[in-house]
């Protein structure tokens, strides 16, 4: 096998170029009459990512899909909650054929069909969500938690898909701090006609990205720089420092303190990681650590930041909100008993409950998936996470745990999970490098040497045996 001596993040860095190039080429074509010049830069852009990353540009597509604004288009609610960039790995898988993952063994595929039975059931029983918008939100859980990430996560696009995303959100951190200088965005009469209008209402300029909202601006680039950080000390070297200051200075280019707190939360989640795995016998310490600053910057960090900022009116009145329905929760929970709305219904218990409130949003994705799930299915959602990270973590998985640790403070801050169904690629891209980080140190264990240029040097579907020994041939470069 003749392995080719080359840089895998490098042509990351090439994917997150071509691919931020593509989407200029759109953008360019919404806003301009040129419409058949920028289709044919498209497709040379498109043309040249297939051609050079037959196997992980599908799947770097799909991780930072979130830049592309599906969110404010106008389409079916299904086509709406189930985005066909939850579909693209799975198209993947069955071209390319999936990739098992023998050692997590059955418990994900067991734990995910009960929550699937559970959330259709309730969908289609329950009487206070729409069956048919529960039934799609079932399908889009199931893709972004279960069936993609077990079946698309291939070893070898490891370390492209990560720098991809790490590239792409360092240039739309560039975009972000320049958007908040000049305080304009070419989108803006995009937005402002959307379905879902989009406008600059708030005390500060706030930048939006092609991305849309600032709260949802800024998770994104709070993942992407809890991934450079991540990359920074997984890899021991600094040039993914300038992407780490990009990628903070654009997160706090979008005034969002739930992304900041992400930000910081996803860096001291994989300071831990690395630290704590130095030493196997502190594994317990560094899980119950890591628990506990997780749960710390859900509870308190909003209002930590709210009181930062309590001389702002626009602050204090989110803050207030936002303890409300922690006094609310309850009733949102007995309007059901206890068994949920249905995926994606959760503000119509809200609307039961009234009150003050009861026009509002549930501001709370924590929330939502609680009121939306309830008692039974949110256990097995969480059971399923845990039969799927714990074994991830036990293999040296970093990355993706680090993502998801970024994801889930961000996303408990506002409505993220109901308002913007297209941002489900998000978690799926944390679990889905989790499972590839998994599948890697499962790989190194029949192949002791092997490194980034060998993983990409294997075919795409890799295939192993969990018992196997390695032979002392495998994982050499042969010239």
């Amino acid at each position: 096998m003749r392995v080719h001596h080359h840089d895998p993040h490098l042509r990351g860095l090439g994917w997150g170029l071509l691919f931020s190039f593509l989407v200029v080429a759109v953008t360019w074509a919404s806003l301009e009459t040129r419409s058949l010049a920028a289709a044919i830069l498209g497709a040379v852009a498109v043309g040249a990512l297939v051609r050079f990353t037959p196997a992980a540009f599908p799947l770097a597509l799909a991780s930072t899909s979130i830049v592309l604004p599906t969110s404010y288009l106008s389409a079916p609610d299904f086509v709406r909650i189930v985005s066909p960039f939850l579909l693209l790995p799975l198209l993947v898988a069955a071209v390319r054929g999936p990739q098992r993952t023998r050692w997590l063994g059955s418990l994900p595929w067991m734990l995910g069909g009960l929550l699937v039975a559970y959330c259709a059931l309730v969908s289609l029983l329950g009487d206070v969500g729409s069956p048919a918008t529960g039934l799609a939100w079932t399908a889009a859980l199931a893709l972004a938690v279960l069936i993609v990430p077990l079946t698309a996560s291939y070893p070898v696009a490891l370390s492209p898909v990560v720098s991809t995303i790490a590239v792409v959100g360092a240039i739309w951190s560039v975009w972000s701090v320049i958007e908040l200088y000049i305080r304009a965005n070419p989108l803006a009469d995009f937005f402002a006609a959307s379905p879902t209008p989009l406008v600059q209402k708030w005390g500060i300029y706030r930048a939006m990205t092609s991305i849309g909202h600032p709260l949802l601006t800024g998770t994104f680039l709070a993942m992407a720089s809890a991934l450079a950080f991540g990359l920074m000390i997984r890899s021991g070297r600094l040039r993914w420092l300038p992407v780490l200051l990009v990628c903070l200075a654009g997160t706090a280019a979008t005034a969002s303190r739930s992304a900041l707190l992400a930000a910081a939360s996803g860096i001291a989640f994989a300071l831990l990681l690395t630290l704590f795995r130095r030493s196997r016998r502190n594994a317990t310490r560094a899980i119950v650590a890591v628990t506990t600053i997780l749960c710390a910057a859900i509870a308190l960090g909003p209002s930590v930041l709210g009181q930062a900022t309590r001389n702002e009116a626009e602050a204090e009145g989110s803050a207030a909100l936002r303890f409300a329905y922690v006094d609310l929760l309850q009733p949102m929970l007995a309007v059901t008993s206890g068994l949920g709305t249905g995926p994606g219904s959760s503000d119509l218990a809200l609307q039961r409950v009234g009150g003050a409130y009861a026009s509002f949003p549930l501001e709370s994705s924590a929330m939502q998936v609680v009121v939306s799930l309830g008692v039974p299915g949110t256990l097995l959602l969480l059971l399923l996470l845990a039969s799927i990270l714990i074994p991830a973590l036990q293999r040296g998985a970093i990355l993706g745990p680090t993502l998801i640790a970024a994801y889930v403070v961000a996303a408990s801050g506002y409505n993220l999970l109901e308002a913007f169904p297209a941002a489900l690629t998000l978690p799926m891209a944390g679990l889905m490098i989790t499972v590839m980080e998994g599948n890697r140190g499962e790989l190194t264990r029949l192949l002791p040497r092997a490194d980034d240029s060998t993983m990409l040097a294997l075919p795409l579907r890799t295939d192993y045996e969990p018992n196997a020994r390695p032979s002392p041939s495998r994982g050499r470069r042969q010239d």
